[in-house]
């Protein structure tokens, strides 16, 4: 082998291969760091996002239960009315509200006669 290809290997050996796996362990390491940084911040992220989604359905849900609770006996145009000014800043939030006013109170149904007993009879 001449002195030539020996001087050639030599470098090879002592700078170019060295420098390589520098620049590769480097190269590896940031884009791990890099990785580690990005993952924290949309958790810290998706955590915050999360937090005031919860104030906000909270502030809502407060607002909509004064609503009917200062309301005597709400009917739908009494709910309408009160809505948007006592929900305030909010009401962009909600895309729709459904107004379903319970049924009053019917009396209670007598048991039907068995098969051996006589209904009874009102006087007229």
């Amino acid at each position: 082998m001449s002195l030539r290809a020996r001087l050639i290997i030599a470098f090879l050996f002592l700078s170019v291969l060295p420098l390589t796996a520098v620049t590769l362990l480097s190269y590896a390491s940031s884009v791990n760091a890099f990785e580690r940084a990005a993952e924290r911040e949309a958790t810290d992220s998706a955590a915050d996002v999360s937090r005031r989604m919860d104030i906000i359905t909270a502030d809502v849900g407060e607002r909509v239960d004064r609503i009917f609770v200062n309301a005597a006996h709400p009917d739908e145009s009494g709910v309408r009315e009160n809505l948007a000014p006592a929900l305030g800043d909010t009401a962009s939030f909600i895309d729709r509200v459904e107004f379903h006013p319970e049924a009053p109170a019917l009396p209670p149904v007598p048991p039907a006669p068995s098969a051996g007993e006589r209904a009874p009879v009102s006087p007229a």
